[in-house]
């Protein structure tokens, strides 16, 4: 079947992307070093991308502020503080502003934050409704579709059945699902992740796909303390101690045709391992 592969850039030249054919690319930040010095190349694989056609996609937030005191992927969009909200805000419009001369096939955006506060359900709600509303607005106005990464981290908004309620009302945002994030919802949350996954699967508008091993969530799994993001492997199954079984997820995301973007480092192994693993997705879901 025909495949909408691509591949996250901070490991990637878009050569190798040519050479190996995949399908489209996502760009984005890095903490090696200061933001603003990462900018300049990033810029450059997007023109050259959108001079080759290859569709890109870009994980915000990519222009920040030199002083900002958190880390670039944390979200305050629905934070109590309107101060941390606002600024959440204005950065992200800033993101949009600058990227709308570009062709970019859809942002990514960390949207629900970390928050482990239960509040009363209709006082978030209304929170929840405004910042929606405003996101919506912005990526309106600027030409830019925005979508919403699941994670299951704000434990007034992680049920399944909710985001996809809460987003279909909107034409310029949607929901990204994240493989490895939606197992550690999972995990966390303690819903049936193959099921859920088909649901949200079927709503979500693109995907980011890694895996990891190891008991726990985040810095409990082992797998994600020494590899972080570690590529997807056709072999890898949840019976040899992978968070799941590749070939199963891959056959659910892979048929609904949408992008899907590799979002994992070479660290794991080798960049042999990294490679080749990348390959029999490749030829795996050519295959289906």
């Amino acid at each position: 079947m025909y495949s909408n592969l691509g591949t996250n850039m901070a490991f990637f030249k878009l050569e190798t992307i040519e050479q190996m054919a995949l399908k489209r690319i996502e760009v984005c930040q890095g903490r090696h070093r200061p933001y603003r010095e990462n900018v300049p190349s990033i810029e450059a694989n997007i023109r050259m991308a959108n001079a080759k056609g290859i569709p890109v996609s870009v994980h915000l937030p990519i222009y920040i502020p030199d002083d900002y005191p958190w880390d670039f992927l944390d979200a305050f969009y629905l934070d109590k503080d309107p101060v941390k909200a606002a600024q959440a805000f204005a950065i992200l419009e800033d993101n949009l502003k600058r990227l709308q001369k570009y062709h970019i096939a859809y942002c990514v955006l960390h949207f629900a934050g970390v928050y482990e506060e239960i509040e009363a359900p209709e006082t978030f709600k209304l929170r929840l409704k405004s910042a929606c509303d405003r996101l919506e607005a912005l990526a309106a106005a600027y030409g830019i579709k925005v979508l919403v990464e699941y994670f299951g981290s704000n434990v007034n908004f992680y049920d399944v059945a909710d985001w996809i309620d809460c987003f279909k009302p909107y034409r310029s945002v949607g929901i990204l699902l994240d493989t490895c994030h939606f197992y550690f919802a999972a995990k966390w949350r303690a819903f049936d992740f193959e099921a859920n996954l088909r649901l949200l699967a079927s709503h979500a508008e693109a995907f980011h796909i890694w895996t990891t091993y190891g008991e726990g969530v985040y810095q409990e799994a082992e797998g994600y303390v020494k590899f972080h993001h570690i590529v997807p492997n056709i072999e890898q199954t949840s019976a040899n101690g992978w968070a799941f079984d590749t070939m199963r997820v891959l056959t659910v995301l892979a048929k609904t045709g949408k992008p899907m973007i590799i979002e994992a480092s070479p660290h794991y192994l080798s960049y042999d391992y990294y490679i080749n693993s990348i390959k029999g997705i490749q030829k795996f879901i050519h295959d289906l």
